[in-house]
């Protein structure tokens, strides 16, 4: 999936007669790409089982099955983030948050994972 996404946009990069149709497919190969790249990454590092062991429903929440109510002992809460004082959130607020975006690492699809 990699290889032909990275095949299609080094195409329209360079392409002369490329039009806006193509554009918008790039485009959402790319986000296509994205998003089933990062699901995947997700799925790979749950460390929760999303069934229940008990009757197998999806309908798991908080460590407690909704369907039949077992409970899971394992099950421990995400840690919650820390708050902030009024003088921190001032703080924060008053620095320009402007998003950067670091193109000088290219990656081909046979190097994605591998550090540069």
């Amino acid at each position: 999936m990699g290889d032909e996404t990275w095949s299609y946009v080094n195409w329209l990069t360079h392409a002369k007669n490329a039009a806006h149709f193509d554009a918008e497919i790039g485009i959402a190969i790319t986000s296509h790409l994205l998003a089933t790249v990062t699901a995947s990454a997700m799925r790979a590092s749950a460390q929760q089982h999303d069934r229940c062991a008990n009757c197998d429903s999806y309908a798991v929440l908080a460590g407690e099955c909704q369907s039949c109510g077992r409970i899971d002992e394992s099950y421990a809460p995400p840690s919650s983030r820390p708050e902030l004082s009024e003088e921190e959130v001032t703080a924060r607020l008053a620095e320009p948050c402007i998003p950067t975006s670091d193109i000088s690492t290219y990656l081909t699809p046979d190097r994605f994972g591998q550090r540069p």
